[in-house]
């Protein structure tokens, strides 16, 4: 039998490291610096999992954050692996990557998945994010249980926010901020035409946003020309291939573009002379991909992230007065998270302490056989099975206590139930 003061828990939260920068601290200038594309992921996780000790990563790269959420491993590891990968000291590290650990880092989940983390308060295409990184990860090899269980526990806390408050009330996106500032800008939309770069997740959320804006024509295309020639007919818009854009800019009142290149695909020099008409660029991309000099081109006007940044802070009065109701649910879901957390690491113990008990009295009764007439073994043998619950209900209270108070450190709650239990 396992003695109780060697259980150990199953998965350690002291050994979750998180390194992080998002739109909150930095603009979109310099989060663009530490921005990944999806090619690169890959073998990014694979160095992340090679380093001793890891047991799992989960890397969250958009166009607002770049995390990354460790499981395991030494933290001064996962901090040279930064700099080496991205080409920077440990100062400038340490300046623009913000670090978390334990509990902080399961917080910071908890938050996240509900929307209080967001450029938008309260959107929840965040969700979708961390889902499609958790898919990453596992296809990396490179996903541990606990960090299954952490977000998963996330999202159990997101969708109690969205249902029980009003912090997601009204339609509210990045795409969908951006289209009401072209809106604004054009005093209206449906004689307007709009050219879309990018067709992934944010692609398509424009494209919806101004098919129900009513805007009369959109043209689709993607680096991927496949994935464009796709999704095109499906909201009743016109396919152009990449290699057209070029050609196609000149034609279109409203350019969107929300590609992970990772660069400007266009350029003032592209633009200068052809301008004829008033247009907008709206760069929903990161790093940028129209060059910060096409918004000096006369009768051109360029918003980037930043920009709808400042416009969405002032739109958010009426959800941030849903911000404590939120904040309570992530409380209460944390010390649910905790509870469960400690009730899996004390159910060994609690089998072990049981079985411990019923060992001795088994042990007992066999002693007792060749003492006592035959007849009154059953007699003992009911009277000891309730002697030894009566004995066991006092230190097994104390693991429940203790776990929902979470007042003592686990060795101090299996020491003090052993203590409570008769030699």
């Amino acid at each position: 039998m396992q003695p109780i003061a060697t259980i150990r828990p199953k998965s350690n939260l002291a050994a979750l490291h998180h390194l992080g920068i998002t739109h909150q601290e930095f603009s979109m200038g310099v989060r663009g610096r530490y921005a990944l594309p999806a090619s690169g992921i890959g073998r990014l996780y694979k160095a992340v999992r090679g380093l001793e000790g890891v047991r799992g990563c989960l890397i969250i790269s958009t166009c607002n954050r770049t995390e990354f959420i460790v499981d395991g491993g030494d933290f001064q590891d996962l901090r040279e692996l930064l700099q080496s990968h991205y080409g920077i000291d440990a100062d400038t590290r340490a300046a623009h990557f913000r670090e978390r650990a334990g509990w902080d880092v399961v917080r910071h989940v908890f938050r996240l998945a509900c929307g209080l983390e967001s450029m938008i308060l309260g959107e929840s295409q965040i969700v979708g994010q961390i889902k499609q990184s958790l898919a990453l990860s596992r296809q990396a090899e490179a996903l541990s249980p606990l960090l299954v269980k952490v977000c998963q526990s996330g999202f159990k806390a997101g969708k109690l926010v969205r249902t029980e408050t009003g912090l997601s009330t009204g339609a509210a996106s990045v795409a969908y901020t951006a289209l009401i500032m072209a809106r604004e800008y054009f005093d209206g939309l449906s004689d307007l035409s709009a050219l879309v770069i990018g067709t992934g997740d944010m692609g398509r959320d424009v494209v919806y946003n101004l098919r129900e804006k009513g805007l009369g024509r959109i043209t689709v295309m993607n680096r991927t020309n496949d994935n464009a020639a796709q999704f095109a007919p499906l909201v009743g818009g016109t396919f152009k291939p990449y290699s057209e854009m070029a050609a196609e800019i000149p034609r279109h009142d409203i350019i969107i573009t929300c590609t992970a290149a990772g660069k400007a695909i266009i350029a003032a020099g592209q633009l200068a002379g052809e301008a004829t008409r008033q247009q907008l660029f709206l760069d929903l991309s990161l790093p940028a991909n129209v060059e910060r000099r096409v918004g000096d081109l006369p009768h051109v006007k360029r918003i980037d992230l930043d920009m709808i940044q400042t416009h969405i802070g002032s739109r958010m009065v009426a959800r941030e007065q849903e911000v404590p109701k939120a904040e309570a649910i992530v409380s209460s879901e944390l010390l649910d998270f905790q509870y469960r957390q400690i009730m899996d690491i004390a159910s060994p113990a609690i089998v072990n302490l049981q079985a411990d008990y019923e060992t001795i009295r088994q042990d007992e009764l066999l002693r007792l056989s060749g003492e006592v007439r035959e007849e009154l073994l059953p007699l003992l043998d009911a009277l000891s099975q309730r002697l030894v619950k009566r004995l066991a209900v006092r230190p097994l209270k104390i693991f429940r206590e203790h776990a929902e108070a979470n007042t003592l450190a686990m060795e101090e709650v299996l020491d003090g139930a052993r203590a409570a239990s008769p030699d």
